[in-house]
């Protein structure tokens, strides 16, 4: 769940202005479907809501091999930075 976490945050990070808005996950969940022997997972992202509040991704974690192991979906909020004082 935290690597899924990280792809979809970042995911996020390269669609928004960072000197204007900032990313904050709301809520993540996922399945376990399969285990792995291989040394190595992957996560990969694919946005399925672009919207101007919010962001939510789906994040495929597989093995090397591109077994499936854990799918999870990520809801981003897209929130303004607050002007300094």
């Amino acid at each position: 769940m935290a690597l899924a976490e990280s792809v979809g945050s970042a995911g996020s990070l390269t669609l928004i202005d960072p000197t204007k808005f900032m990313v904050l996950g709301v809520e993540i969940s996922g399945s376990h479907v399969a285990t792995t022997k291989e040394n190595e997972v992957f996560g990969i992202g694919t946005i399925v809501h672009k919207g101007a509040t919010s962001h939510v991704w789906e994040i495929r974690i597989e093995d090397k091999t591109g077994k499936l192991i854990s799918v999870c979906r990520l809801t981003n909020r897209i929130v303004p930075v607050k002007p300094e004082k």
